[in-house]
């Protein structure tokens, strides 16, 4: 269990995690300047010197994530722009954190789909996004680059396999 509240670092300002015993003043004295909130269930946000951003969201297969990808990648890119340290969250950083940090590899950093997935197993083997999840992400690599790296069949294996 306690993997799940290990931070991972996917670039050397953006990290990952669960949330676990994560309040505000850890936050901060983690270093971090902004946080993504990547739940519905759990909020500390105190605004102690760090600056959120709330993607309020279920991990459900049925929950519509996509319509948060831009705004949270900008986010996370503007941040980044001003020296600014990221940290992402949901409950165990393995579906709907893991999920916003691989799309803000597509859209800010031009990876496919598939490479950003396996950008952030190899930091993190255990992320695991679900399978509606996997969905939205392969929709909108389709809408912005013409088609798409991976099918549903591949990432559900990918979330297996690799």
């Amino acid at each position: 269990m306690l993997k799940f509240f290990q931070t991972s670092e996917i670039r050397p300002n953006l990290h990952i995690t669960g949330y676990g015993k994560l309040t505000d003043e850890k936050i901060k004295n983690l270093g971090y300047t902004h946080a993504v909130d990547v739940t519905n269930e759990y909020k500390i946000h105190s605004k102690k010197g760090v600056k959120y951003f709330n993607v309020n969201v279920d991990d459900s297969a049925t929950t519509e994530i996509q319509k948060h990808f831009n705004d949270a990648a900008n986010f996370i890119q503007d941040a980044m722009d001003e020296g600014g340290k990221v940290l992402v969250f949901c409950r165990h950083g393995m579906s709907r954190s893991v999920t916003i940090c691989i799309m803000y590899l597509v859209i800010k950093e031009n990876l496919s789909l598939k490479e950003a997935f396996i950008e952030i197993h190899k930091v993190r083997p255990f992320i695991e996004p679900n399978l509606g999840f996997w969905k939205q992400m392969i929709e909108y690599e389709e809408k912005i680059r013409g088609k798409a790296s991976v099918n549903i069949i591949e990432a559900a294996r990918m979330n297996k396999e690799l």
